[in-house]
């Protein structure tokens, strides 16, 4: 049956081929001059034309060969080469062009060859271009189809003729470019490469180079339906007509991914893009490096554009704006902007005239690294001349080594409007907003709309600060003008909020200024560090607000000439000014340094009007006032104390939050004890105060027992005050140790002994606690530092020798007794026994003695299961395997129903092979469903131990055997009457074989019996069926031999008497 079932496979696809060939006519020439090529033309007839350029350099001077070729018939021209090295095409004549314009030929393919020349494509259905290097120029006319293709791989185009053109490539249909270099020439006036989809056709580029040689703009996209570009580089494009130095993208859809930009320019718009009425454009994992954008009277508008992962390298950001350019901006995002130069991620404008905008509508931008460590912004920075507006943008995680977030200076405008600044760091601290003018004429102006969680480095651990550089979050330089109207600043935490020159005015209307915290003040005056500029605030309200030093305004020097400040119809409530500079004495009780008041004493009264550093601590009521405990306890966490300061009233905190503290505000206290001869501390002995709350930490007091005191030393910094007079004392009894319950030793290795009770963590389980994490486990069955871990069990080597031992023997006998075999196998008894046979059964012996040498390894790796198993089955199945099929073969010949009919040697092979694959395919399936594992056993004494796990379905294998046994009992005994020649003695190695798999299958069962064990069970039934098989099978075919051999030797004996 499989044999009639690849026969009609075999005529299948003989058919199938010989049907193609009939239907598909080819013909191929080989080339080696222009003759042959133009009689191979003339002389065609077929539908398909191959072409063979051998190993030569072919020169063709009539450009109009191709259109001698049959045009009624011809439909597709194949060209190709042995390599491009070795096969070149040289078109020499006047205009070097070879002209592909017969309208039947819908398919050119050209392969492995080098082109010297012009290649025109006039009327094409399908071109593709592989392995080819073309010098000259490249063009496919224009006719409007949509199914046109043109499949272009492994191309090198190098531009070399010298002619003046337009593009140095058009292309039109639907285009696909994969590992491809393009090189540019100044000849061509415009793009390298110039794609026009006419709205219906496709452009994919990948993996691809092109070189713009300074001359061309890289590529050129209009009208397509579909334009997708990735993994390419595009350098030294260069634009002098239309913008756009690396790509032109028109009327089109677009989008590019992961791929880099070097050295492009353009004398217009766009140093890497020109986008212009385009569908949609979206740009990810772009690299762009010194490439210039907007430049010289250029405008650039943009809509629906995202962009990701942009690096400027050493440039300056995604933006550029020179000489009276404008840029706008609509449903625009973009994330991963990347520098390291000086400038504006977003924007940098240098130069610019009267007029220049930078207008931003629906903007997301995030994820903004300024890795500059020069004057720098992570989002702006201008010059002059420019208006800027931001509006309806959401701007987050703006990140950079320093410097400002917008800096611009001349007379600029800046609006942000309904806009969400948020996650905006610097590595070291920085102004947020820098705007100045140089002249009075060009007035810097900055709209301000919403502001919120602003943190400078003073207050945030995200930065290095600088105690020595005031953070500012409006730095207003010189001749600028900040307009702040309708708007809320709220949680702005800095030096100070607002800084003004003498020629710049800051006016706030109707605006809400809340919850800020500033350690100078809102608005900081001091004429010597310029701090002297003017204020108009209106209809403002000023709530919860908290500084050290004046909380609204902070005046350290003015003169008459300087700054001013108006505040008109506003509202000031909950303003808390933190700490009286210098107006304390550290004397408690003692208040010669308040300010003066008319109604001083009134003011008193009122609870915390007046405050002052801490400087004591009063116990908590519900605290403990002493402490007692035994050598090496710890304290508790109920002593606990609040800060008072000056006036008795307790020490007012800014905030709960630990995050919002600066090191300097921050109160520290230590613990030590009076006598440090007797007594020790082990642990950490400093802790802080948090939200007017400090508490005892929580340290181990090691020392004899007495009487001793606990002090605790207050700590502060020197901007606040100094406590190191400041001691508090309380009383500390350490009890004598009782012996009988606790123990008593140093573990500290101090000289102090501690009184503890034995403590193991985690416990001893069954095992009993002696010490500190001491585990007494001798009473146990178990072992480690926790009496958690089990004793292995160990195997019994010698055993494991004395079998490794038996099975080499074994292995030598059986090999003797194949080289026995092979020398007599013309001996009649090994012939009638079927020698092939014998041979696949001495096979099976040897696994099985291989399966006796894995029984004396560990279980310890799923791989030993699986060897132990094929050995185990595959030495059954070739044993009783050929023993059952060979007394099958003598039962159709001798048995009862008496077919007289021998089984073929194939069949009997086959019926062996699939017996031996069923045992392999359950392997298999056991392998790859992962059903074989290694799991971990205990004897009856807790004795650990590995084991292999098969799955349940193994009982299919020990039935399948035990199936074969019984079929070959059956034939064994049905076959009784038949030659001892040719039968076998089987009924002793049947019965062995059921008792041993008997035996082992169901000692398997037994859980209270361990695997090693189990193996000398399995080692010893190997060992004795190897032997009872060779005896009846081999051993009494040798003693037959031997008898046979000594009755002819006296045969031959007595003939001679005779004569």
């Amino acid at each position: 049956m499989i044999f009639r079932c690849l026969k009609l496979l075999l005529n299948f696809v003989v058919f199938n081929i010989f049907h193609y060939i009939l239907i598909i006519n080819s013909t191929i020439i080989n080339v080696n001059n222009e003759d042959d090529l133009i009689n191979g033309f003339n002389n065609n007839l077929e539908d398909i034309l191959t072409i063979n350029i051998k190993n030569t350099n072919l020169k063709i001077t009539n450009d109009s060969i191709i259109d001698n070729i049959n045009k009624t018939t011809l439909k597709k021209i194949i060209i190709n080469g042995v390599s491009k090295e070795d096969s070149i095409l040289i078109l020499d004549n006047s205009i070097n062009k070879l002209i592909f314009n017969n309208e039947n030929i819908k398919e050119i393919h050209i392969n492995k060859l080098t082109i010297y020349g012009f290649l025109d494509f006039v009327k094409y259905q399908e071109v593709i271009l592989e392995n080819v290097v073309l010098y000259g120029r490249l063009n496919f006319n224009n006719y409007k189809e949509s199914n046109k293709l043109i499949d272009i791989s492994n191309f090198q185009y190098y531009d070399k003729l010298n002619i003046k053109t337009n593009n140095c490539i058009d292309l039109y249909g639907n285009v696909i470019i994969n590992n491809s270099y393009f090189y540019g020439n100044p000849s061509c006036s415009d793009s390298l490469l110039s794609f026009k989809g006419e709205n219906i056709n496709n452009l994919q580029i990948n993996n691809s180079y092109f070189d713009g040689a300074y001359s061309n703009n890289c590529v050129s996209i209009s009208n397509s339906s579909k334009s997708h570009i990735s993994s390419s580089l595009f350098e030294k494009g260069g634009s002098f007509k239309n913008g756009g130095g690396a790509i032109r993208v028109i009327k089109s859809n677009f989008y590019i991914e992961d791929c880099k930009f070097n050295d492009n320019f353009s004398i217009y718009d766009g140093g890497i893009f020109y986008v212009l009425d385009s569908y949609s454009f979206i740009a990810q994992n772009i690299e762009a490096y010194n490439s210039t954008a907007v430049e010289g009277y250029s405008s650039l508008y943009i809509e629906n554009f995202y962009g990701n992962e942009l690096n400027a390298g050493n440039g300056v950001g995604a933006f550029n704006l020179n000489y009276h350019s404008s840029i706008e901006l609509k449903n625009i995002e973009l994330n991963g902007v990347s520098g390291s130069s000086s400038g504006g991620l977003l924007l940098t404008s240098k130069n610019e005239e009267k007029d220049s905008f930078f207008k931003v509508y629906n903007g997301t931008f995030t994820d903004f690294n300024q890795f500059s460590k020069e004057t720098s912004s992570s989002l702006i920075m201008t010059s002059n001349n420019i208006n800027i507006i931001l509006e309806n943008c959401n701007i987050n995680n703006i990140n950079s080594v320093g410097y400002y977030f917008i800096y611009t200076k001349g007379g600029n405008t800046i609006e942000i409007k309904n806009s969400i600044i948020e996650n905006c760091y610097s590595e070291y601290g920085s102004d947020f907003i820098i705007c100045e003018s140089f002249n009075d004429i060009d007035k810097c102006i900055i709209y301000i709309y919403y502001f919120s969680d602003l943190y400078s480095c003073y207050f945030s651990s995200y930065c290095i600060p600088n105690v020595s550089y005031k953070e500012i979050t409006f730095d207003i330089g010189v001749n600028a003008n900040m307009n702040i109207n309708n708007s809320i600043l709220s949680i702005l935490f800095a030096d100070s909020i607002f800084k003004a020159r003498s020629t710049s005015l800051i006016t706030i209307n109707n605006s809400d200024i809340s919850n800020h915290f500033v350690t100078e003040s809102i608005i900081y005056i001091d004429k010597n560090l310029y701090f002297d500029g003017h204020y108009i605030i209106n209809n403002c309200n000023f709530n919860e607000n908290i500084s050290y030093y004046g909380c609204i305004l902070n005046i350290q020097n003015l003169d008459s000439s300087g700054s001013s400040v108006e505040f008109n119809n506003s509202t000031f409530l909950k303003i808390i000014l933190c700490i009286m500079e210098e107006l304390y004495i550290r004397k408690l009780n003692h208040y010669i340094y308040e300010p003066f008041f008319s109604n001083i004493d009134e003011l008193r009264k009122i609870e915390n009007a007046f405050a002052t550093p801490p400087v004591n601590l009063r116990f908590i009521s519900n605290s403990l006032n002493s402490v007692s405990l035994l050598s090496g306890e710890s304290l508790q966490n109920d002593i606990k104390f609040n800060l008072i300061d000056d006036y008795n009233n307790l020490y007012i905190t800014f905030t709960e939050d630990i995050d919002y503290y600066s090191p300097i505000d921050v109160v520290f206290l230590s613990i030590e004890t009076n006598d440090p001869f007797n007594t020790a501390l082990i642990g950490q002995n400093l802790s802080y105060c948090t939200n007017n709350i400090c508490h005892i930490p929580p340290v181990k007091i090691v020392g004899n027992p007495g009487f001793y005191n606990l002090i605790i030393r207050i700590h502060g910094s020197e901007e606040i005050n100094k406590f190191d007079e400041v001691l508090f004392n309380f009383d500390l009894i350490i009890n004598p140790c009782n012996d009988s319950r606790y123990i008593n030793n140093d573990i500290e290795n101090i000289g102090f002994k501690s009184c503890y009770l034995p403590e193991c963590i985690p416990n001893c389980n069954s095992g009993v606690c002696v010490n500190k994490n001491v585990c007494d486990c001798s009473k146990t069955s178990f072992k480690g530092p926790f009496c958690n871990e089990y004793y292995k069990l160990n195997r019994y080597h010698v055993i494991d020798i004395i079998f490794k031992i038996i099975g080499c023997s074994l292995i030598i006998i059986l090999i003797i007794i194949m080289a026995g075999l092979i020398l007599c196998r013309e001996n009649l008894v090994l012939k009638s026994a079927s020698f092939s046979l014998l041979n696949i059964i001495l096979l099976g012996l040897l696994l099985n003695c291989l399966y006796l040498l894995v029984l004396t390894y560990d279980e310890n790796k799923v791989k030993m299961c699986i060897l132990e198993y094929l050995l185990h089955h595959l030495s059954f199945t070739l044993v009783f395997g050929p023993i059952v099929l060979k007394t099958y073969r003598i039962y159709r010949i001798f048995g009862y129903i008496r077919i007289h009919e021998n089984v073929k040697q194939n069949k009997i092979y086959l019926i062996l092979y699939f017996l031996i694959a069923f045992h392999i395919f359950m392997l298999i399936l056991w392998v790859s469903l992962k059903k074989i594992k290694i799991d971990l056993a205990y004897t009856n004494n807790l004795k650990e131990y590995k084991k292999c796990i098969y799955p349940n379905s193994k009982i299919i294998s020990v039935l399948f055997n035990l199936i074969l046994i019984f079929i070959g009992w059956i034939l064994t005994y049905a076959t009784r009457n038949a030659y001892k020649n040719y039968k076998e003695r089987m009924n002793v190695p049947i019965y062995t074989y059921i008792v041993i798999m008997g035996l082992i299958y169901f000692l398997g069962l037994e859980k209270e019996i361990n695997v090693f064990m189990l193996n000398i069970f399995k080692s010893i039934g190997a060992i004795i069926e190897i032997v009872i098989t060779v005896y009846y099978i081999f051993i009494t075919k040798f003693y037959t031999m031997y008898i046979n051999h000594i009755n002819e030797k006296g045969n031959t004996s007595k003939s001679s008497l005779r004569l």
